[in-house]
């Protein structure tokens, strides 16, 4: 995420990301699996903000942002099996829940 809607497009793992040459901070980020990886595991997410807003382990189908729109500072990921969390359940009930500090 390069701003407010702005997505870049989606690269493959090892390949860079972001906004060659122009400056722009990273805002959030999305994360996915394919193939058979996607069947049978899920991505988990942390993400910690510049203004130390964070988000919680969340599903990564979805862009993680701060609501302040402040820049990304670090992210964690975690890979977990979905038959340890039940076939076709979410890792997590609901979504992250967004702290400020």
């Amino acid at each position: 995420m390069l701003g407010k809607g702005w997505l870049s497009p989606w690269v493959e793992g090892g390949t860079f990301c972001g906004s060659r040459g122009m400056a722009l901070p990273i805002l959030g980020l999305r994360v996915r699996l394919r193939n058979a990886a996607a069947e049978n595991f899920a991505v988990m997410v942390e993400a910690y903000f510049v203004d130390g807003s964070q988000v919680e382990r969340t599903n990564a189908d979805a862009v993680i942002s701060a609501e302040s729109h402040a820049a990304l500072e670090a992210f964690k990921l975690d890979i977990v099996p979905l038959k340890a969390v039940g076939k076709g359940a979410s890792p997590v009930a609901g979504r992250g829940r967004k702290k400020t500090a």
